[in-house]
């Protein structure tokens, strides 16, 4: 039996044997040399979300256009940065639907468990609808995934976010002017009845509403967050829905909340902390006075008043106005925000308090161009060692926008430290299937957290052997953290 020995370090997460001495926010050099991708499918192409396989190889997705309307388009990285050609046609795939879809834009992304892709978007075709595609893990279109791997919904309003439920099931949100729409699908892709009203729920906030990030929490609530309102008048807005898709009356005022910061404000991105606190990221302000703005709430619904300032966070970054447009939750607890700032791609990594991290980048942000004109951070993700993605497009000229990646190193040291005596634990098999074993010389707190960042289990331990039942986890990749009073580590798994 194979066992991994590693070190508890102060450093909140060791993920990788190969140790590196980068600065924290700094460009990845092993990432396509220079840290930096572009890919080019037609001359309109637009990457909007990002998501990281098992294997950690990277999908982007977004849409592709040339003369006329535009299409779903995602492609594929190896880890080095280079295109997978064991995917699609040289890495990238294009889904053209015809003039009957026309304005398709791929906005979020899941990755099953088996490895299949999911992209949540939507099609202008009609009156708005919302649109999801499933391809294998070859790239090509699974065809046992709604109508020939195509699942559409004419609701009257756009998809932009999607995540996956821990028995399967898929969860989409998006708005119009009647408000956040959800909408669940059974594995297959057919509505899941058991959710609202014949799978879909339309929530009422304010005049007009529209959910531009969903998140689902480890006891199963579902929490979309986006905005109330249009434009200059804009203000965040959340609601959290239980299973049955029913507003929980636990948060907020009848599961809704509302939060003004400045003239107007919107929510793009929401996740959960460990802790069960909710994090979301997003802009306050228009054009040029537009900067980002985080808020996190409790569980309640409540602002988290220990959080910057009354659970409140604004950060200027540049003068051309700046917009997050994702936030993703580092396994040390630090949040990490992306979108665009300055005319490019624009980063701000916060400690829990919300204060700036000074240990990344410059004074806590960093910006990325790429020659053109301007370009875009959309998305974000966090690798398994740590290495932060973050993915958009650029404008090379008024004709022309590619899908342009970025990798940066997430810790000024990454790397297994030595090994302090008596702190060694032994944790084996990896891979698991439904049991693992833990071997340590003190008290432990173990947690697992899956890859969108959510605690999924925890326990406290006493020092020797003990057997952890993990049978109730869907297969793929986890991160353990394992805690003592001064320490703490954290080590990826694979469930199989």
């Amino acid at each position: 039996m194979k066992s991994i020995i590693f070190t508890l370090s102060v450093i909140g997460m060791i993920l990788s044997f190969q140790k590196t001495n980068a600065q924290a926010g700094s460009l990845d050099t092993s990432f396509n040399h220079t840290g930096k991708v572009t890919t080019v499918f037609a001359s309109k192409d637009y990457a909007y979300a990002v998501s990281l396989q098992a294997d950690g190889k990277i999908v982007a997705a977004g849409s592709s256009a040339g003369s006329s309307y535009s299409s779903f388009a995602v492609s594929r990285y190896n880890v080095n940065g280079t295109l997978d050609n064991t995917f699609g046609t040289g890495g990238k795939t294009i889904n053209d639907l015809g003039s009957n879809y026309f304005t398709c834009q791929a906005r979020s992304i899941v990755i099953q468990p088996d490895g299949k892709i999911v992209l949540a978007g939507y099609s202008t075709g009609g009156s708005g609808m919302f649109m999801l595609m499933r391809y294998k893990t070859d790239g090509i279109i699974d065809n046992t995934f709604g109508t020939s791997g195509i699942v559409t919904n004419a609701y009257g309003s756009n998809c932009y976010g999607v995540a996956l439920q821990s028995d399967g099931k898929i969860v989409a949100a998006g708005g119009s002017y009647s408000g956040f729409t959800l909408a669940r699908y059974n594995i297959n892709g057919s509505s899941d009845n058991s959710f609202g009203s014949s799978g879909v729920v339309t929530t009422s906030i304010g005049s007009s509403a529209k959910a531009y990030s969903v998140a689902i929490q480890p006891d199963g609530k579902i929490v979309a967050a986006g905005a109330s309102g249009i434009g200059a008048s804009a203000i965040i807005a959340l609601a959290r829905y239980n299973t049955d898709g029913s507003l929980d009356n636990s948060f907020g005022t009848g599961g809704k909340v509302t939060t003004t910061i400045g003239s107007s404000s919107t929510a793009n991105g929401v996740a959960i902390q460990t802790d069960g606190k909710i994090v979301v990221a997003g802009v306050s302000g228009t054009g040029v006075s537009a900067v980002f703005a985080l808020t996190r709430y409790n569980t309640d619904g409540s602002l988290d008043t220990s959080f910057g300032n009354g659970g409140i966070v604004t950060t200027s970054i540049g003068s051309s106005g700046s917009s997050a447009q994702g936030v993703s939750i580092q396994a040390d607890g630090k949040i990490v925000a992306a979108g665009y700032g300055n005319n490019a791609f624009a980063i701000a990594r916060y400690n829990y308090n919300g204060t700036l991290d000074n240990q990344f980048g410059t004074g806590g942000t960093v910006t990325t161009s790429f020659t053109g004109t301007k370009s875009n951070g959309e998305a974000i993700t966090i690798q398994a060692d740590g290495k932060i993605v973050v993915a958009g497009y650029w404008t090379v000229n008024s004709s022309k926008d590619e899908f342009a990646l970025a990798r940066y190193h997430g810790a000024s040291t990454i790397g297994l430290a030595e090994i302090v005596e008596n702190n060694e634990i032994k944790i084996y098999p990896n891979p698991f299937n439904d049991y693992f074993t833990l071997e340590s010389s003190q008290n432990t707190t173990i947690e697992i957290i899956n890859t969108q960042g959510m605690s999924v289990l925890k326990k406290k331990l006493q020092q020797g052997k003990s057997v952890i039942d993990i049978s109730a986890l869907a297969r793929g990749m986890y991160f353990i953290k394992v805690k003592t009073e001064k320490e703490v580590a954290v080590k990826k798994f694979i469930k199989e």
